[in-house]
């Protein structure tokens, strides 16, 4: 069976991700990539065994043997580089974010189905098995009513002015580096907030280098997101329910462990506890083993809230997943996908667009 040929724009860290990432899927390969400059093609076409190397864009799009293009290439460049392979006839998986802004990312969308090709933002987390289980047990209301949802992915990150995350004409900053992550997941499980508000710290190259965003929806529920290039989070996902709350645990852009905890209600009358009970929970004894046994009270909490582990691998790095279901749209004749429609795409960055015009204004020529 002939495999799915790919083809790469842009050389970068997602790019070289994405090819070994496929590694894991028998039935794809990197057959074409695409630089602004003829070296860089070979220097990794030779390096990751690629064999069509191009030193434009222009020409990389019309291979007639690749089946696909993916889009690696900085955000600000994302539309234009999307829609380059859109005009000519090629599917396209663009690396997330979709575009830098909700007006873009309309464009974007508006091209492919004008041109009636496909178009898929590379939200590769979102095909994770874990984020899969999650997802299916959100749906089956293993959780109640949504109530809160907490995430962050936080990681420090040394200044690099070379750099395209710290480069505000190239789409950085930390909210569309790893803050889209968070807002995607948010949309996935609770979709698209009524109300936004956000806290950031600027950089001085202009980018937002630290970022907390508050979204909230119909019915009580919030979402409280970190995104940092300052320092180190757990990383972890936590979406809380009126019968029970889900953790994705650590790393949040690429799961595979999640638990589901029960919720206990609080009684606040006096008499639901007796005397000799409430005696034994507060009393020296107890608590001094709590603090000196530190596995305790998360095993007791664990029988108490009718607690469950699973683990959910990836196979390869996690990459493969989005890939196969493009091809799968492919083959089926689809446009798009259900798992990440382009009309969600728009909206994540609509929310992100709603999250920035609460900053503070900046020199977009920093």
């Amino acid at each position: 069976m002939r495999k799915f040929n790919w083809g790469i724009l842009g050389t970068g860290f997602a790019a070289r991700k994405f090819l070994l990432g496929l590694r894991a899927s028998p039935g794809a390969q990197v057959l074409a990539i695409g630089s602004r400059t003829r070296e860089r093609a070979e220097q990794f076409g030779k390096e990751l065994g690629v064999s069509h190397m191009y030193g434009n864009y222009e020409e990389a799009v019309q291979d007639s043997e690749v089946d696909a293009f993916y889009v690696a290439t900085p955000p600000a460049m994302h539309r234009a580089d999307a829609e380059l392979c859109l005009r000519a006839g090629k599917p396209v998986l663009v690396e997330k974010p979709f575009a830098v802004t909700a007006d873009e990312s309309r464009a974007l969308v508006e091209t492919a189905r004008s041109c009636g090709v496909f178009c898929m933002e590379g939200m590769w987390t979102r095909f994770l098995p874990a984020i899969q289980r999650a997802k299916q047990i959100v749906d089956e209301g293993a959780l109640g009513s949504p109530c809160l949802m907490e995430g962050s992915f936080s990681s420090k990150v040394a200044f690099d002015a070379s750099h395209h995350l710290f480069n505000m004409s190239l789409g950085g900053g930390a909210l569309l580096d790893r803050g889209v992550y968070l807002v995607s997941l948010a949309h996935y499980f609770l979709g698209a907030p009524k109300d936004v508000s956000s806290q950031t710290h600027l950089h001085e190259s202009g980018v937002d280098e630290q970022t907390i965003a508050l979204l909230q929806y119909d019915q009580g529920a919030m979402a409280n997101l970190t995104a940092s290039f300052r320092t180190e989070a757990e990383n972890d996902f936590v979406l809380m329910g009126t019968e029970a709350r889900l953790k994705l645990h650590g790393p949040v852009f690429r799961p595979s462990r999640l638990s589901v905890d029960g919720v206990s209600a609080q009684t606040l009358t006096s008499a639901s506890t007796s005397s000799q009970k409430e005696a034994l929970l507060e009393g020296g004894v107890l608590q001094g083993l709590q603090q000196r046994l530190p596995g305790l009270r998360p095993l007791a909490s664990r029988i108490l809230r009718r607690s469950r582990r699973e683990s959910v691998y990836y196979s390869g790095n996690g990459y493969h997943h989005q890939a196969e279901e493009v091809a799968r749209c492919i083959e089926a004749g689809q446009l798009e996908s259900k798992i990440m429609p382009l009309s969600e795409s728009i909206s994540i960055l609509e929310t992100i667009d709603q999250i920035r015009e609460t900053w503070p204004r900046v020199d977009s020529q920093k």
